[in-house]
């Protein structure tokens, strides 16, 4: 939110997309970032070498454990008010139409609390149906991020999706 309301906001949208993933309610920034350096340097991660990014298979292992002492800390109630508070911040800046949109494979929990959130909100609507690069192992970089042929497989089935449910007009 905080970087549309300082990126995108004026560029006043009719549409403003926000795709949401399965560890993006794992985390508050303000509580991972500090942690996660701290846990890097205990476990001697130099954030210079890609390599030490990977721990027998586990992608960011000092990220992951932050991720895991916030649940611990929090619990998932507590966690899922937080972010449904934040969530709902973006009408302090933009009440315009949202989409919120997620992997098809996005734990349940997850889906369940994001659509709770997108229920909260008029002009909002959710969609779990786009392409899910990770199921192509060429659809996504080694750091577990989408690469080109990724993004471009997300962007068609987001776009198709927008113009069957007319949020947007097909000319």
């Amino acid at each position: 939110i905080e970087r549309f309301r300082i990126r995108g906001l004026k560029y006043q949208p009719d549409l403003v997309l926000w795709f949401l993933k399965d560890d993006d309610i794992n985390q508050i920034t303000d509580y991972i970032l500090p942690k996660e350096r701290e846990l890097a340097k205990k476990m001697g991660l130099n954030k210079n070498m890609h390599v030490d990014y990977f721990d027998n298979g586990v992608a960011y292992p000092s990220w992951q454990a932050a991720e895991k002492a916030l649940k611990q800390e929090y619990g998932w109630e507590k966690l899922i008010q937080y972010q449904e508070k934040a969530f709902l911040t973006i009408n302090e800046y933009y009440t315009g139409n949202l989409l919120v949109f997620t992997f098809p494979t996005t734990r349940d929990n997850y889906k369940e609390a994001l659509k709770s959130f997108v229920s909260k909100r008029k002009n909002t609507a959710y969609f779990d149906g786009i392409n899910d690069v990770y199921k192509h192992n060429d659809e996504y970089l080694p750091d577990l991020h989408p690469n080109k042929k990724g993004y471009s497989k997300i962007v068609d089935s987001l776009f198709d999706y927008m113009i069957n449910q007319k949020l947007i007009p097909c000319k």
